[in-house]
């Protein structure tokens, strides 16, 4: 005998114990008992564990158990089940699915997407079966919302994302519509930073929607599918003396006409792009004030070498500008008749190096008076 130990309600969106739950009179229990089996009730009580219906059962001994009904699918707490841990895992990612919030979102969006002439074939929770069969049966999915988009062309999955899901699912999901020739749009319906975020957005070329409540407001507010797609956008930090490739979260919303598919993903902002753009645009500035840099000593070693010359910058001008300091014409002769030569006590000899002022005779090289009587 198969017994469930926790049961999910759907329409309150929780988990009890199932002890809880039959903790009501014997009247209430079997009034239970019989709307489970009517149709109209048929889904109230669910396993916590595989989402499917439960059924109220009782023993000999009149004690009440929920159970899976016979012929229901397999389920972890069932003593012969053969599911795999993989199985087991996309059951209780399924089960997630059923509450009322959940599926409140996924009429809102399939509405939307009606209302938009680019989609055809808008299903929920259509079973999406393998196109090649390579078994005695075909592998198949149920997304939330299923659709052939025209912009695209291309058939697209949307997944709504309320909480964590096991990597193990994205994976799966992901490989499996791959190999349909399909794509998955995971959409998460509030933007919560755990592992489920962090393993799509990395693996999404750094891309994640959020359908929160803004978005939907929006959209219906316009009439379309709105959503907001957070990204990875790098820049540079220019600190003057070094420039660093910076990256920062953006936000922006967006529709399904916005992205492009890349790769393996519907895409709106490629990340990869910026962050090239960024490198490319800091090599730049870097190459640019290297050779700013390098400008900069030329000049200064160009100063420092023409000081060193004798600064002939400053010689052109004095040829230009000051008159030559010569003994004058007058005073050459009255000096080739009294002396030989004139000779600085400095050892200048070179009549072109002296100067006359007056009567008196002064070297160029020392400044000081030269005698010559």
């Amino acid at each position: 005998m198969s017994t469930v130990s926790k049961v999910f309600l759907p329409d309150e969106g929780k988990s009890y114990t199932s002890n809880e739950v039959l903790s009501i009179d014997e009247a209430a229990l079997f009034k239970l008992r019989r709307f489970l089996r009517e149709p109209e009730g048929l889904g109230s009580i669910l396993c916590a564990t595989c989402f499917q219906p439960l059924i109220l059962a009782g023993t000999p001994s009149q004690k009440h158990h929920f159970k899976h009904p016979i012929g229901s699918e397999d389920c972890p707490v069932k003593s012969t089940t053969s599911l795999t841990d993989s199985e087991l895992k996309a059951i209780s990612y399924n089960g997630i699915k059923e509450s009322k919030k959940h599926k409140d979102y996924k009429a809102t969006i399939s509405n939307l997407l009606k209302s938009e002439v680019e989609y055809e074939n808008i299903q929920v929770e259509q079973t999406y079966r393998e196109q090649f069969q390579t078994g005695l049966a075909k592998a198949w999915r149920r997304p939330d919302i299923s659709f052939y988009s025209n912009t695209h062309n291309m058939d697209i999955a949307i997944e709504l994302v309320l909480d964590q899901v096991p990597l193990d699912v994205i994976v799966a999901r992901d490989r499996f519509f791959k190999e349909q020739g399909a794509t998955v749009l995971w959409l998460f319906l509030q933007d919560k930073n755990n592992f489920t975020r962090k393993d799509i957005f990395y693996n999404s070329n750094e891309n994640l929607y959020v359908f929160d409540l803004e978005s939907k407001i929006t959209s219906r507010d316009q009439s379309k599918l709105l959503f907001k797609c957070f990204y990875t956008q790098y820049g540079i930090d220019d600190l003057g003396f070094q420039v660093q490739v910076v990256s920062s979260e953006q936000s922006k919303l967006v529709s399904l006409n916005d992205l492009h598919f890349n790769e393996n993903n519907l895409t709106y902002f490629d990340v990869q792009q910026s962050k090239i753009d960024a490198k490319n645009e800091a090599d730049q500035i870097y190459r640019q004030r290297q050779q700013e840099n390098d400008d900069y000593r030329k000049r200064l070693d160009e100063k420092r070498q023409n000081r060193l010359s004798g600064n002939s910058a400053y010689a052109s001008v004095a040829d230009k500008y000051i008159q030559p300091r010569v003994i004058q014409e007058g005073l050459i002769a009255e000096l080739n008749a009294k002396c030989k030569k004139l000779k600085c006590h400095c050892g200048n000899e070179d009549m072109t190096q002296f100067r006359s002022k007056a009567c008196f005779v002064y070297c160029n090289l020392c400044g000081l008076e030269v005698g010559y009587d």
